[in-house]
């Protein structure tokens, strides 16, 4: 039996959540294929509007809501900030099969939080709370208390969650 699958992207540049649809049949090869065609023409589309984040070039994998966020504010992408997010991210967080499997749910979870802030009426408080606590995970990290880090991201997440999905 067939049915429709949603997957998201994020505009490394931008930091636009974009969403395509494709037909999942059985679950099989073919399937990962067919997403990864609707990828590419939905990021094909998006280039056409005036973005060229997805050229070879330019570096991949942001702290997608951190980059919003910091977006929101006028902040540049090199901010000190996601400096240290990105170096956590890939210096301790990727180096663990925990930290990567952590990583990969939040790249799956991300766009639809940033979609949802978006959308809701308190979207700038969201967004002053959400910088706070980035700055309070940084403080963590320049103190090499990791596991405070992770702990408290995961507790926020969580309420963030809890708040925006009622």
């Amino acid at each position: 039996m067939a049915r429709v699958k949603t997957k998201h992207w994020i505009c490394p540049k931008c930091a636009r959540a974009l969403t395509y649809d494709f037909i999942d049949f059985k679950s099989s090869r073919m399937d990962t294929v067919r997403a990864s065609q609707e990828l590419m023409k939905m990021k094909i589309r998006h280039k056409q509007l005036g973005c060229n984040a997805d050229n070879k070039n330019q570096r991949r994998s942001f702290c997608l809501i951190a980059t919003a966020c910091v977006s929101h504010f006028g902040l540049s992408d090199d901010c000190y900030l996601l400096t240290a997010l990105r170096h956590f991210r890939d210096q301790q967080l990727l180096a663990t099969p925990e930290g990567m499997q952590l990583v990969r749910r939040y790249y799956d979870l991300a766009p639809v939080l940033i979609q949802k802030i978006h959308a809701s009426p308190e979207a700038d408080e969201l967004w002053n709370e959400i910088y706070q606590q980035i700055s309070s995970w940084v403080d963590f990290i320049e103190r090499h208390e990791t596991e405070a880090v992770v702990a408290r991201y995961q507790a926020y997440l969580k309420s963030l969650i809890d708040r925006l999905f009622v």
